[in-house]
């Protein structure tokens, strides 16, 4: 692994002009008055969305120009879906309610949201909420109440109406919920240290792990297999169990974990650390990948992939919002499978958008 990254940094000096004077490594796409809070990417890569606290912006992925926006109070989370030809957005609010809207071309070429949402939900009870999501084909909704309890919904798609279930497991407060991608299983994390995941068919709990790592809050999560579960396990680790409750996999990233996000496809993750860069990892082949720079002054918001996990859109809180193309700022060592990101260093040498270099580049322990 040592070697690997060595080799890396050795071949990035030599191929350094050709890298910076033949590929776009990363651009400013967008510059807003506000904080970033939410991106997403559409199923189809053409457009992509971010979030204020209470609108939504659509904008073109080949010209980076704003298409349209949309007025939600609170909203807590989006996400592109399809439902047969159509492109669909998802979105849900901190206090419960989801809606899910059209976009069609206009006249103008410009895509559109309808005017009315074509499917909506209120989730609101007496209870105050705590956590709320939804999955990634809108079937259910789930929100976490403050009597330790969930309610899971479940969409009758004919009707546009909804049937719940409640959930009960939980001695603490859930902070989060999060489903798995095929929507057959819900995650919940409480703060006392306890996950339950539920089958959705049968709404029942099928495992419950204890001793998460809670104090940053950081959900447990499914990744792409749908079979595998990762969770927190200190400020610096986390860990992969299976559906069994087997821990199978440990990694120390030797860097304060301030957020794990699940790639689209095979099981790769990426980690925002304490200086707000991004590590990616390839889980099935216990690799480290490298990392992706902080490139702005203030703190990072939100980051996605868009569905290849070829580009990322990184948001932050000044309102700028970054593109990377990943293949292109990476060294390909060995096989093609082998990506390693461009130092840090030579990020800030060239373009001087970074407010300090990191700490160190100490690699990963697995376990």
């Amino acid at each position: 692994m040592r070697e690997l990254h060595s080799l890396a940094k050795i071949n990035v000096l030599f191929l350094l002009f050709l890298l910076f004077f033949t590929f776009p490594v990363f651009s400013q796409v967008v510059k807003t008055p506000f904080p970033v809070t939410n991106l997403a990417w559409s199923k189809n890569d053409e457009f992509f969305a971010f979030t204020e606290e209470n609108t939504v912006f659509l904008r073109s992925c080949s010209n980076y120009e704003l298409s349209d926006t949309l007025g939600i109070k609170n909203i807590d989370k989006i996400m592109f879906s399809t439902e047969g030809k159509h492109q669909i957005l998802l979105a849900i609010t901190k206090d419960g309610y989801f809606s899910v809207w059209n976009i069609e071309s206009a006249e103008d070429g410009f895509l559109k949201f309808n005017k009315e949402p074509y499917f909506k939900l209120d989730c609101k009870n007496e209870s105050e909420i705590k956590a709320v999501t939804f999955s990634k084909n809108s079937d259910y909704v789930a929100v976490a109440s403050d009597d330790n309890s969930i309610k899971m919904f479940f969409k009758l798609r004919f009707t546009k109406d909804a049937i719940f279930k409640e959930l009960k497991g939980h001695d603490s407060e859930i902070y989060s919920l999060n489903f798995s991608k095929n929507e057959n299983f819900l995650a919940s994390t409480a703060k006392d240290g306890t996950a339950i995941i539920w089958d959705c068919n049968s709404q029942s709990e099928i495992l419950k792990l204890s001793e998460i790592y809670t104090q940053t809050e950081i959900p447990v999560q499914f990744l792409a297999d749908n079979s595998s579960i990762i969770a927190p396990e200190n400020e610096t680790s986390f860990c992969i169990y299976n559906l069994e409750g087997e821990k199978l996999l440990s990694i120390d990233t030797l860097h304060k974990i301030k957020g794990i996000k699940p790639l689209n496809k095979e099981n790769k993750i990426a980690i925002v650390t304490e200086n707000d860069e991004i590590e990616l990892y390839d889980l099935s082949k216990e690799k480290w990948l490298g990392y992706i720079p902080s490139c702005d002054f203030s703190a990072l918001t939100d980051f996605e992939f868009n569905p290849d996990n070829s580009r990322i859109l990184i948001g932050y809180e000044s309102g700028s919002i970054f593109e990377f193309f990943v293949k292109s700022v990476g060294i390909l060592v060995g096989s093609t499978d082998q990506i390693i990101l461009m130092d840090f260093m030579l990020f800030a040498v060239f373009f001087k958008l970074c407010k300090q270099l990191p700490g160190n580049a100490t690699m990963p322990v697995f376990g």
